[in-house]
């Protein structure tokens, strides 16, 4: 309502808010009567406005979207890097410029200048000097890092040579590809590669390694140097002893090395070693040692090695040895390889297997029975076999040799002298081992008619028409003295050449040994050539009664073959002829008594 005192309008009915007035009911009265008063209109305004209509904002084409996108990754990854790289360096000198400024706000006396810079070169020295003393002791460290505290040159049993060596530093770290090996002596020089044995027990090291100077002439005097370097460990020690006396008879030597020198000739690699069991170093004899593929001759470790498992009760001869299909040798045709896949054979028929028909599967599996090729390896190096050891699973080739082995004259002699003495395992196992050698197929290398002092032999050979190699090892037993006799040739021209000329190597070695004289080769090819005309006339005159039935002893002839001899199987024994050059069907069998084959003519 209105105030009738002071005209504003206020909203109580009973009192101005403005000037205090108190309405009376007649005030009220004539507010109610009042008539609003009309309200004067109001003029607007307006400005003309253009309506634009809004267009919607394109959106990106899918393509560009994935552009911008891999440009912004880009981007970031490259922001990334610069930070990686840079950023260091950045926050290094950003440290610099913060934490110390080259110049001061107030310049320092003269004095106080001098006493700083003195400080300052004072400190410079002596972080110098420790730096330099930390530098030192460091690459003393370094340039110690394995030390020789003590070292023993053992030659008890020369050619092998044990050297022990006390260590200091970190033993852990060597193994057996750690060190290598010279041998220093009169200004020559002779690696040994890998032909050593190398066992760890604690600080203490042994290596163990046939020394190949006792091959030459020494008259005791003779120095030698054992260098012994490892490159990442900055250890070179060089180790000095004297070799043995060697009284080996110099012309005796050279008759040998001229033996040997012929068989060289159908042959481009020959190596060659005779002694006579018991004696020491001087009774040997060696033409050219040297590593080459073992062929048949693995065959003398595999043997050793069940026989002592068989001894230690590892390994016994009945037990069965199933077929496995992985340990078949690529190339066999042998009777284990062909058998039927569930196919299960004894211990005892495995080595039946590898005497008589040198069996390579068999081979793979007696290896595996006794640990498998790396126990089998660690066994040849812990027994001083240097020079042998199975490189691959044992296979044969199109030639008939036995390939994924290696080894040398000086270890099989060294197992061949050990067993011809019984001291392989012990007399009984050895005496064993003997018998199942005596199954060995006949080989003509062995010039039987011309050795009859040999009573008895143990030998185990490359087939004779090996056209690879032509190997020949043997026990020979005289009346009073044994050798061991070893003949490694490969690489021939012609096989049969190299069966003639080893045949004459075993004569002349062994006539050499026992007489001091070497049959000349014209007297031997005369002798060659009576005894063959002989052979063909009288055979005949040959056979020897046993029985109702004749019998002859088996005499080598230029032609042999795999016959069946009943509790030996198959052995290479000569086809026997009538005058007329026709094969008469023989029974052939063991005699016993004469320790030799023998046959009867007849079904």
């Amino acid at each position: 309502m209105q105030c009738p005192n002071c005209g504003r309008k206020v909203r109580s009915k009973h009192q101005c808010a403005h000037c205090g007035y108190v309405f009376g009911s007649d005030d009220k009265i004539e507010s109610q009567e009042t008539t609003p008063l009309e309200e004067s209109p109001k003029t607007r305004e307006f400005e003309e406005v253009t309506i634009v209509p809004k267009t919607p904002r394109k959106k990106a084409s899918g393509v560009g979207k994935f552009i911008w996108g891999l440009f912004k990754l880009l981007l970031m990854v490259l922001l990334v890097f610069l930070a990686f790289m840079f950023g260091p360096q950045l926050f290094k000198r950003a440290e610099q410029f913060f934490n110390g400024s080259p110049q001061v706000a107030q310049a320092p006396t003269k004095e106080s200048e001098t006493s700083e810079e003195a400080a300052s070169q004072s400190a410079e020295e002596a972080t110098t000097q420790a730096g330099q003393e930390a530098t030192s002791e460091a690459s003393q460290s370094e340039a110690a890092d394995l030390v020789l505290k003590d070292s023993q040159v053992n030659l008890d049993k020369f050619p092998i040579v044990q050297v022990n060596l006390d260590l200091e530093g970190p033993v852990d770290k060597i193994s057996r590809d750690t060190f290598s090996f010279k041998l220093m002596s009169n200004g020559q020089e002779k690696v040994i590669e890998d032909e050593y044995s190398l066992i760890k027990e604690g600080n203490r090291l042994t290596i163990s390694f046939n020394d190949p100077s006792a091959d030459v002439l020494s008259n005791g005097n003779q120095e030698q140097n054992l260098v012994i370097e490892a490159k990442d460990l900055n250890f070179k020690e060089s180790l000095s002893y004297k070799l043995p006396k060697n009284n080996l008879d110099q012309a005796q030597l050279d008759q040998f090395n001229e033996i040997y020198d012929q068989v060289a000739g159908t042959n481009q690699k020959v190596s060659a070693m005779i002694k006579e069991v018991g004696s020491d170093q001087d009774g040997a004899l060696v033409y050219d040692s040297q590593s080459v593929d073992a062929d048949a001759m693995i065959a003398w470790f595999i043997l050793e090695r069940v026989y002592q498992a068989v001894d230690q009760d590892s390994l016994t001869m009945d037990q069965t040895i199933p077929l496995n299909e992985q340990l078949i040798a690529e190339g066999d045709q042998g009777e284990f390889a062909q058998a039927e896949p569930e196919s299960e054979y004894s211990v005892e028929s495995l080595v039946r297997l590898v005497v008589q028909q040198q069996d390579v599967t068999a081979m793979n599996h007696l290896i595996q029975a006794t640990g498998g090729p790396n126990d089998f390896n660690l066994w040849l190096n812990e027994s001083n076999y240097f020079g042998t050891k199975v490189t691959n699973k044992l296979a044969s080739d199109e030639t008939g040799s036995i390939q994924g082995a290696v080894t040398n004259v000086k270890d099989i002699v060294l197992l061949l002298e050990k067993l011809a003495q019984d001291q392989l395992i012990n007399e009984t196992t050895d005496q064993q081992l003997k018998e199942a050698l005596l199954q060995t197929p006949i080989s003509r290398k062995y010039p039987e008619e011309n050795l009859t002092d040999v009573r008895r032999r143990y030998e185990i050979t490359s087939v004779d028409d090996n056209s690879k190699q032509q190997y020949y090892s043997a026990i020979l037993e005289g009346e009073d003295k044994t050798y061991v006799l070893v003949i490694l040739a490969s690489e021939m021209e012609d096989a049969e050449a190299s069966v003639d000329s080893i045949r004459q190597a075993v004569q002349d070695s062994m006539k050499l040994l026992t007489t001091g004289e070497v049959t000349s080769t014209e007297e031997e090819t005369t002798s060659e050539e009576s005894t063959e005309q002989t052979e063909a006339t009288s055979q005949n005159a040959q056979v020897e009664i046993i029985g109702e039935e004749p019998a002859v002893t088996a005499e080598p002839t230029p032609q042999y073959s795999e016959q069946y001899v009943e509790g030996r199987g198959n052995v290479s024994l000569p086809v026997i002829t009538d005058e007329a050059g026709n094969p008469i069907p023989v029974t052939w069998f063991w005699n016993e008594a004469t320790q030799s084959y023998q046959y009867t003519s007849g079904n």
